[in-house]
């Protein structure tokens, strides 16, 4: 199958009435919880089918950007992300979920070496955080045999690691939810982010009233 993502269809936004627009407003409607934050959170995460498990947790709960590399991440992927982080003026704290492996380890690697080098070394610090031998025994994950297509990698890899595997997406999808949420929580405290989304569901509320014309 051939995806033909040159054409495009071009228009406006349509509604049928200004109550309509006004509910989309108070559905969309977001604070940015970072905004006044000590430092930043970045997610990262191997695999595009696990989005959808942690996003609930990254996007929603905390307001923060999910990035999804579908394997080794872009020259460019990279570069637009280094140049964000370069926007920031407080440390910035990048976490990495992939694969116990060869290949997962190695998008780490890449991930935190392009960061560091393409943010000029700035406040930026990079942690792996699953999966881990730890995690495999607390959680007694499945694992298999470690492919064998690239000898060289392949050997560093057995001898930090052995000659075992496990997918990112054995973790329990709770446990994974949790591990994020725990280390977001690093950075923002639960009491001022409840606070926040307080603020937020007022404010949701005063637009859409005001929008609907109920605030005349």
């Amino acid at each position: 199958m051939v995806a033909d993502r040159s054409r495009r269809v071009l228009g406006y936004t349509r509604y049928r009435d200004a109550d309509e627009f006004a509910r989309t407003v108070k559905v969309r409607y977001r604070q940015d919880y970072w905004a006044e934050a000590d430092e930043y959170v970045e997610v990262w995460i191997e695999k595009d089918a696990l989005a959808g498990v942690v996003m609930p947790v990254v996007v929603d709960e905390f307001g923060l950007d999910l990035h999804v590399t579908r394997g080794f991440a872009s020259v460019t992927y990279l570069q637009e992300a280094a140049e964000n982080i370069m926007l920031e003026d407080r440390p910035v704290y990048v976490y990495l979920f992939t694969d116990y492996d060869p290949a997962g380890m190695n998008i780490a690697d890449k991930v935190e070496e392009e960061l560091l080098e393409r943010t000029d070394w700035a406040d930026v610090h990079v942690e792996r955080v699953a999966v881990t031998p730890e995690q495999i025994r607390a959680h007694d994950l499945p694992t298999r045999p470690t492919k064998r297509s690239r000898r060289e990698r392949l050997t560093r890899y057995e001898a930090a690691h052995g000659d075992v595997s496990v997918e990112l997406d054995a973790m329990p999808p709770d446990v994974l939810r949790r591990i994020v949420r725990e280390r977001i929580e690093r950075h923002m405290d639960p009491w001022r982010l409840e606070q926040m989304r307080m603020v937020e569901r007022e404010e949701r509320e005063g637009l859409a009233l005001l929008l609907s014309g109920g605030g005349r």
